[in-house]
């Protein structure tokens, strides 16, 4: 079944121009739709392309961070193990000095407990120090 009438020289004319004329303004219609959602798209891309960059440009100062703060953490371990080991290597000294001394005089072994006990009280301050 055909959409137009047919005359005496084929299809209506009229009506096959009125045709394409209402199909050409529903095809306008559309393609306008399309370019308006196209223009759409391309701010919402736009936009979400500035957002991403921003959020590479953070990940990169969050890694930075990152980085510098586990080299700090390894600075401050390794200090405290060398203060530890020097620590140690000083208590050694006096457990020696003391294992080699026979008839210690309570004074000597006052003098050696002090040191002992200021030792490990200072060690104790840098240790509350580093929690806070």
């Amino acid at each position: 079944m055909s959409i137009f009438k047919t005359s005496l020289f084929g299809y209506n004319k009229k009506e096959v121009h009125e045709y394409f004329k209402k199909q050409s303004n529903q095809d306008n219609t559309v393609l306008e739709q399309q370019k308006n959602r196209i223009y759409i798209l391309r701010e919402e891309n736009t936009h979400l392309t500035l957002k991403l960059n921003g959020y590479k440009h953070r990940e990169k100062a969050i890694l930075a961070a990152m980085i510098d703060s586990r080299n700090h953490a390894e600075s401050i371990l390794k200090q405290s193990r060398q203060k530890a080991i020097n620590e140690l290597q000083g208590l050694k000294m006096d457990i020696n000095y003391i294992k080699s001394i026979d008839n210690l005089t309570p004074y000597q072994l006052a003098l050696a407990i002090d040191r002992t006990c200021s030792i490990i009280a200072d060690h104790i301050k840098e240790i509350r120090q580093d929690e806070e």
